[in-house]
């Protein structure tokens, strides 16, 4: 790589994602490049590193199990992916995505902890993980189809109702799937402030029976 880009005007901006440096003899070192080859380097080069950008988690307002009433605070960075699994580029700045596409090996084991479009990559508290979404449908949340469909608006329930439901709904999964937190969050966390149900389940913690159990359980709240 060093030969080809010598004196060229990309050089500035090319880079290579470093996979081994060894001390050759006292005055080179090698560097060896993912998909390209290893170069030696003179001892006091200087070599220009591009870290990947890493951003806070923000904080999520949450109703706890059994707390209907209380609010916790969650730091989620959440949609780091859509629902099939491909990076989602909105309000990037703000998203820890460069950690993601810099580790191939993680985001392809996220992906495939996913499960059938009910599931976005995700990362709480610094842990990356898969938080799983179930959104339900409120007297609030559904009013734009009050005149539409009035016989079907009539048999919903309360925001504040459901909420609670989904709660307790939820209180024998965590004993299911110890490691698997569990939260209803701020309606405005989701399209049309529906009531929600989340589960965030950090990387490798369940199998994929399990995940499926799971996914299952949250629908049928």
């Amino acid at each position: 790589m060093e030969t080809i880009l010598k004196n060229h005007p990309s050089a500035a901006s090319e880079y290579g994602l470093v996979a081994r440096v060894e001390r050759e003899t006292p005055d080179c070192v090698v560097i060896g490049y993912e998909g390209i080859d290893h170069i030696g380097y003179p001892v006091g080069t200087v070599l220009q590193v591009r870290a990947a950008k890493d951003v806070p988690d923000p904080v999520v307002k949450v109703h706890p199990l059994g707390k209907p009433e209380d609010w916790e605070e969650w730091h989620i960075s959440q949609n780091l992916t859509d629902r099939w699994g491909d990076i989602n580029y909105h309000d990037g700045d703000n998203k820890p995505l460069e950690l993601l596409e810099d580790d191939d090996d993680l985001l392809e084991r996220l992906r495939a902890q996913m499960w059938d479009e009910l599931a976005f990559v995700v990362r709480k508290d610094g842990k990356f993980g898969i938080l799983f979404e179930s959104e339900f449908c409120s007297l609030e949340s559904e009013e734009h189809e009050k005149d539409h469909d009035p016989d079907w608006y009539a048999k919903l329930k309360p925001h504040a109702e459901v909420v609670k439901t989904l709660l307790e709904g939820m209180k024998p999964l965590a004993e299911r799937f110890p490691g698997v937190l569990f939260a209803v969050p701020d309606e405005t966390q989701v399209i049309n402030d529906r009531p929600a149900a989340w589960a965030f389940v950090p990387d490798g913690l369940l199998t994929g029976e399990q995940r499926e159990e799971l996914g299952k359980a949250l629908l049928d709240l």
